[in-house]
This record gives C-alpha cells, structure tokens and sequence, in this order.
C-alpha cells in the first residue's frame, strides 16, 4: 500500500508541477516542442533519482513522477495538429488531471 501511496505522490508532485508550467499567463506561447524536450529530460532525471530497486519508496515516487512527464512529452509531440492546438488540448489534459487529483484529496 506505501508503494501505491509513493507513486500516486509521485503523480500529484508532477502534475502540480505541469499545471503551474503551463496554465501561466504567457504559457501558450511556448514552444509545445519544446516542452516536450523539457519533459523527455525531466524523464532521464527522474530515473536516476528513482534509483535501480523497484522495491524502494522513492523508486516509486519517481516512477510517478515520469509516467506523468512522458505523457506530458507524448501529447506535445505526437500528432500533426497546429502547435497551439497540441498546447491547449495538453493544458485541458492536465487540468482534467488536477480535478480529478483535487477530487480524490478532500
């Protein structure tokens, strides 16, 4: 149950962390390819500070943290739409995620 609890933290930490990087006033003139660059490095990072036990707490919590990240990365990259497009469906992603994490947490 810890390692549901560490990995589900994981999530809420980068969600928070996408929510404020994206819903800022000036945010939808960023480049969607690169914040996908941003997020696939944030990945690597996040690996390494997971470490290599899959049996350990902040293994799971950075786990969390990266399957966020990589479907931050994905969404922002994997389609031919316009890039304001692939922004704004990213940024109603991520807002559907905060709801549902808001939701859960009260």
């Amino acid at each position: 149950m810890r390692r549901i609890m560490a990995q589900r933290d994981g999530i809420v930490a980068a969600v928070n962390y996408w929510s404020s990087r994206l819903l800022h006033v000036g945010a939808e003139r960023e480049n969607p390819g690169a914040l996908a660059e941003s997020a696939e490095s944030m990945i690597t990072t996040d690996r390494m500070k997971g470490g290599n036990d899959p049996q350990t707490l902040q293994f799971e919590y950075w786990q969390g943290r990266s399957m966020v990240d990589r479907d931050i990365s994905m969404w922002l990259k994997t389609t031919n739409d316009a890039p304001q497009i692939m922004f704004e469906r990213t940024v109603s992603d991520v807002k559907s995620w905060q709801m549902k994490i808001e939701g859960i947490l009260l």
